[in-house]
């Protein structure tokens, strides 16, 4: 039979509309179900807001009533603040052996000479005045320090070439200087590596290397093909700078 008036495709027009009509509902529903998600997700990072807004005023409060309550420690709490870091200098050989000298040559009849080794935190010594005990932790050196102090004369904070091994400290009538002198002899291995050279010493003593070595590698010549990648070669040259100038006592 011939379709004069075109009703199959009529039928397929519909059938197309009705499977167009399927998918945007199908569509709308997603939507909505995403919509109800976001509000609720709105709705909890609102109330999170909230929450943290009280906290805060809460600890704001807490800490101005703190600050009312005790006015000179908070005083003193921005004084600390805004402490410059200690300054210092590098002493040499002839300066080291002029300062232990002179400290060997001081006597004091109280006996009230401090030296205090320390690794880690700061001795909790209450003959160490606090703004030496506020410099050292400013410091924060890893190799620890040395505190020498002489009332009413002067403090001195030194650190040392190499770690203090133990924390300890001696009072008497003239500063225990022994285990300076002993770090000052320490027999050391010196490592100075880089990407092309590295130098290898041994020193039994401050004066001179009784062995010394430089070697050369060819980690600079090693790009070509079959070689090591661009990436790889700034590795190793990282991590030969990291390792320069390394100090360990024999």
């Amino acid at each position: 039979m011939v379709d004069l008036f075109g009703k199959r495709k009529l039928e397929e027009r519909i059938l197309e509309l009705e499977a167009e009509k399927s998918q945007l509902e199908g569509e709308r529903e997603d939507l909505l179900c995403t919509l109800e998600k976001r509000d609720e997700r709105i709705k909890k990072l609102s109330a999170a807001i909230q929450e943290a807004n009280l906290a805060l005023k809460a600890a704001e409060q807490r800490s101005a009533a703190a600050q009312a309550a005790s006015p000179a420690a908070a005083e003193n709490q921005k004084d600390r603040q805004h402490e410059p870091r200690p300054e210092g200098r590098k002493l040499g050989l002839r300066e080291t052996d002029l300062l232990l000298e002179k400290l060997h040559a001081i006597r004091s009849p109280r006996e009230d000479l401090l030296v205090a080794y320390y690794t880690g935190p700061i001795p909790e010594n209450p003959t160490i005045p606090q703004p030496l005990k506020r410099a050292a932790a400013a410091i924060n050196s890893w190799r620890g320090g040395i505190i020498l102090h002489c009332p009413q004369l002067f403090s001195l904070l030194l650190i040392p070439p190499f770690p203090i091994k133990e924390s300890h400290s001696h009072e008497g009538a003239e500063f225990s200087l022994d285990p300076i002198r002993e770090m000052m002899e320490e027999p050391v291995l010196l490592v100075s590596a880089h990407a092309g050279d590295t130098f290898l010493g041994v020193s039994l003593s401050r004066d001179k290397f009784e062995a010394e070595e430089l070697v050369q590698s060819s980690v600079m010549g090693k790009h070509s093909k079959g070689g090591w990648s661009q990436k790889r070669f700034e590795r190793q040259i990282g991590r030969a700078s990291c390792r320069e100038r390394v100090y360990h006592p024999v």
